[in-house]
């Protein structure tokens, strides 16, 4: 099995474009419309990297990445956060709470590639 790739966000149409892109690049890609259903997936899928919106009704980026971070399970997933903020307050809480990257939307899918390839490396598949 390749790797899995789990996309968390609320705008469905944004959500579906990088699962194409990222299908075509030949992960395995899961997808969560919200923090609440991204945090059971991780726990129950073992995702390989997290793609996570910041800003969504109900759970945000930032509480699902420190969820995640906090459990055990799940803290040595790398977790990207994906917004459209571009604050350094924003920027700094990523980072406090452990995101091991920040995207800014829209997204440019080759400088994405390039993050993932960062922390999942061609050629190497998971479980």
């Amino acid at each position: 099995m390749f790797y899995r790739i789990l996309v968390t966000d609320d705008n469905s149409e944004y959500r579906q474009s990088i699962i194409e892109l990222l299908q075509l690049e030949g992960f395995d890609v899961i997808e969560a419309p919200n923090g609440k259903q991204a945090l059971e997936l991780t726990r129950t899928q073992k995702p390989d990297l997290i793609l996570c919106d910041v800003d969504m009704p109900g759970m945000d980026g930032f509480t699902v990445l420190a969820e995640v971070k906090a459990d055990p399970a799940t803290n040595h997933i790398p977790f990207f956060l994906v917004t459209g903020r571009t604050d350094a307050e924003s920027l700094r809480l990523g980072n406090t709470l452990g995101a091991d990257d920040y995207l800014l939307k829209p997204m440019n899918i080759d400088v994405l590639l390039m993050k993932i390839e960062q922390y999942l490396p061609k050629g190497k598949q998971t479980e």
